[in-house]
């Protein structure tokens, strides 16, 4: 899910600066019969205009980054 705050001051004000498109999540183990079936997220950077952190502005839910395969 997108973020809506800054994960450090809470500061609503999110600005994006990179865009890299939307990647597979890392660390999964892809064989050829699920490769087609690979979920894709956005992986973008934004920057909060109150307290000036970098951060990645989409969480991938947990059950989808974690696993039964995960290493």
């Amino acid at each position: 899910m997108k973020i809506k705050f800054c994960r450090i001051c809470k500061g609503e004000n999110m600005t994006d600066y990179l865009n890299l498109g939307e990647m597979a999540p890392a660390d999964s183990f892809v064989n050829s019969s699920s490769k087609d079936t690979q979920s894709y997220f956005p992986l973008e950077v934004c920057l909060c205009d109150s307290c000036g952190m970098s951060q990645l502005n989409y969480t991938v839910p947990p059950d989808i980054l974690y696993q039964n395969e995960y290493p």
